[in-house]
């Protein structure tokens, strides 16, 4: 995979990012694979590459625990991928931003 930004989406990191150890289940394109997630914000993710996702694709991201998070992948290297939450749903789901509050608080594990 080669490392790729998307100039459409450029990074615009506002929120602070949590260390996270968790597995997600990320659906795209009828994929489904398990992707580690790095880490964590209010707006996204980075998570261990996916093979088959680049720039500007949409995907699901399946938190344990808490609900799909609709997605669009903003960055790829060799060993990650930047996602940007679009939406939450969901059962027990909400906005991307109780994502991060929940793993603040505990409700999804740290790393």
């Amino acid at each position: 995979m080669r490392d790729e930004s998307c100039a459409n989406l450029a990074e615009r990191r506002r929120e602070s990012r949590l260390p996270v150890l968790v597995m997600a289940e990320v659906r795209a394109d009828g994929l489904s694979v398990l992707a580690r997630v790095y880490n964590i914000s209010p707006g996204g993710a980075l998570l261990s590459p996916v093979a088959g996702l680049s720039c500007g694709m949409a995907c699901q991201v399946r938190l344990p625990g808490y609900g799909s998070v609709t997605a669009r992948v903003v960055r790829t290297t060799a060993d990650s991928m930047g996602i940007a939450f679009d939406a939450v749903e969901g059962e027990g789901a909400g906005d991307p931003d109780q994502v991060f509050h929940r793993v603040r608080h505990g409700q999804i594990r740290r790393g």
